[in-house]
């Protein structure tokens, strides 16, 4: 039978409270030397525009993470 820990993890998953697992890739391993952030400006801000530039980054597989910024500009990648 499953243990008691592993019943409380299924639970949570089940639960939404773990929402899933990742794996961490050694940069060294597989030979990335930088990390790298860019600053984007859309040109225009209509939901459309968003939304096709959002769905663009969920694409690529180099970038590691997207944030919506204030200021100058309007994401960080």
């Amino acid at each position: 039978s499953a243990s008691p820990c592993a019943r409380r993890i299924k639970r949570l998953e089940q639960e939404g409270v773990i929402s899933g697992y990742r794996a961490i890739v050694s940069r060294d391993t597989v030979g990335i030397a930088m990390t790298v952030f860019v600053e984007v400006s859309l040109n225009n801000h209509q939901a459309s525009s968003i939304d096709e530039f959002e769905h663009a980054v969920v694409e690529m597989d180099e970038v590691i993470s997207c944030h919506v910024v204030s200021g100058a500009y309007d994401y960080l990648l």
